[in-house]
């Protein structure tokens, strides 16, 4: 029997000591899009190199599940909800839509990358290099929206 705390699974194999697994977010992120329907991802998926360079020019550190994200997907689309990724389509670029968005939006902490701008009222998702996400609109405080991108997109029905 295990028990899911936080991305950590727990068991007590001999009641003598808990045993510790760590489920791997990137991989989680990969099995969760490819087990949601209406899903397109048209894009460009990212090489090491073009995350480590896009990290660089935004001044930031991604998430290892963004990454995955990123070199497995790319930009696209899951239920209608348009995720941000790397590549020629400067709507759906991370790094060009997080510099417009920062400059639009300057209480938002400069680690934070966009993930998703939900094309109403200027709300938007962002990714904090720690996984969290957080969800900004104009004349509200920045709140909370989810722990991590896969369970983010888990949430979209």
């Amino acid at each position: 029997m295990y028990r899911n705390i936080n991305n950590y699974y727990f068991s007590r194999p001999n009641y003598s000591r808990y045993v510790v697994y760590f489920s791997n977010p990137s991989s989680d992120i990969i099995s969760i899009i490819e087990s949601k329907p209406y899903t397109d991802f048209p894009g460009h998926r990212a090489s090491k190199s073009e995350i480590k360079k896009a990290e660089k020019v935004l001044g930031t550190k991604f998430s290892d599940e963004y990454k995955s994200y990123l070199s497995n997907f790319g930009p696209g689309a899951i239920h209608g909800s348009e995720f941000m990724g790397l590549g020629p389509v400067d709507r759906l670029n991370v790094v060009k839509q997080t510099q417009t968005a920062h400059a639009e939006n300057p209480e938002i902490p400069s680690g934070w990358y966009l993930v998703e701008d939900l094309g109403i009222d200027g709300a938007l998702v962002w990714q904090a290099p720690s996984g969290e996400l957080y969800q900004s609109l104009p004349g509200n405080p920045v709140r909370k929206v989810s722990n991590s991108l896969s369970e983010y997109i888990n949430k979209l029905n």
